[in-house]
């Protein structure tokens, strides 16, 4: 027992056999685990060599848990290891002791759900007199009458019970015929509220229908390249970025009267009416792109490099945005929720697929827009997807920017020609 192996493998040995990587500076000179020669890098909590040469600090890979590479997930939302949230009152506050909570149990209530009666849910109701206001104190006295003095004689006792049944009955009508009044009213004003819905609805529909492209139409798809990987590294200036993207893609789409079909995060779904406008406004945006002032944190990232703006031969700067577009006739359906027009159907897959076949930078055309425009492509050949079906393809031409080099593969698919 409390036996313990040397640095060369002998039980209770005194490690004479450690040389020193400089005698000239001493025995105890040896390398660190870096690799230098007296160097001070360790080994850190978490297995990784530390401090010293490597620039790394130690236990940089320790979360607040205490966990290697374990990136805070055990944190809950009020900051404790492993503390399942309990921490948070039934108003969601960590800490808040429901202070939140009103009288009536509502988060953030104010008690503005408790009536002049202190109730609850109540309808002032409970606390009210003779005379139906709330807290008056008024009571029916002997003779019937609200708030009387029971000055009636004992002659007119007969005609007071009478009285006092009658009010009786009266405000028993009175309040099923307030019942019946407001479900009446409520039922009317709902049936109001419906055609008012009904007449907007439609109102848009005719509205939508006479902008959104219909029939034949180009499908213009576009994405953010390694968007992911930018977030993840970049999440604030990730923020400005996308603000100035989606800003030179409502520019363009105005101008060349895109339709959007939707967005997914910072890619574009569009459909244009006019093919040489979805061309014209693919270029267009490319170019913006190249323009536009971009977060120094994206222009000097490495993995995706920018050229200087001025540059006179710059074909990169800034975010990369792949888009491709496709003729294709989608089916058109109005949708009530979003009050705009959805495209479905086979050939928003094929839009899609031509869509997501390119790379950062470039615009993949297929054989519909290269015949419209076939002096403004070049051709990539034929490419196939994993259902064997058929694409010729092509590339915009992107006038100043056309000296991009892009990968010879697409994504998604494989070459099908020779």
């Amino acid at each position: 027992m409390g036996s313990v192996v040397d640095a060369c493998g002998v039980c209770n040995g005194t490690g004479d056999c450690v040389v020193s990587c400089n005698a000239t500076l001493g025995p105890e000179f040896v390398f660190d685990c870096a690799g230098v020669c007296g160097g001070t890098a360790l080994v850190d909590a978490c297995g990784m060599c530390t401090g010293g040469s490597t620039g790394i600090t130690p236990n940089v890979f320790l979360d607040a848990c205490g966990v290697c590479f374990g990136g805070n997930a055990g944190l809950d939302s009020c900051g404790v290891c492993g503390g399942l949230n309990a921490d948070k009152d039934a108003c969601q506050i960590c800490y808040g002791e429901n202070a939140a909570l009103d009288a009536c149990g509502i988060c953030f209530g104010s008690g503005r759900f408790v009536d002049a009666c202190g109730v609850c849910f109540g309808n002032s109701s409970s606390c009210a007199g003779c005379d139906m206001v709330p807290n008056s104190g008024l009571e029916l006295d002997a003779c019937g009458v609200c708030g009387g003095q029971s000055t009636c004689t004992s002659t007119d006792s007969d005609a007071a019970k009478r009285r006092k049944q009658f009010s009786i009955l009266v405000t028993g009508v009175s309040a099923v015929s307030a019942v019946v009044l407001a479900l009446c009213l409520a039922a009317l004003l709902r049936c109001k509220r419906q055609h008012s819905r009904r007449k907007y609805v439609a109102m848009r529909k005719a509205s939508q229908a006479a902008i959104a492209p219909s029939g034949r139409v180009a499908i213009l798809i576009s994405d953010v390249q390694s968007s992911t990987m930018l977030w993840e590294s970049y999440s604030s200036d990730m923020m400005v970025a996308i603000e100035e993207h989606d800003r030179i893609f409502r520019q363009a789409l105005d101008k060349f009267r895109g339709y959007v079909i939707r967005t997914e995060g910072d890619s574009y779904v569009v459909a244009f009416q006019d093919t040489e406008d979805a061309l014209n406004a693919a270029v267009q945006i490319q170019h913006d792109l190249m323009d536009a002032l971009w977060p120094p944190a994206i222009l000097h990232d490495k993995r995706l490099p920018s050229d200087a703006r001025d540059s006179p031969d710059a074909l990169w700067h800034g975010l990369r945005v792949r888009m491709g577009i496709a003729v294709c006739q989608p089916t058109l359906t109005f949708d009530e929720r979003t009050l705009r027009f959805t495209y479905s159907g086979q050939a928003m897959a094929y839009a899609q697929t031509v869509g997501d076949s390119g790379t950062g930078g470039q615009v993949v055309v297929d054989a519909e827009v290269a015949a419209i425009a076939p002096n403004r492509v070049d051709r990539l050949g034929v490419f196939a997807d994993a259902l064997s079906h058929r694409f010729e393809l092509f590339q915009a031409r992107l006038g100043k920017l056309s000296g991009r080099k892009y990968n010879k593969k697409l994504r998604g698919l494989t070459r099908a020609d020779p």
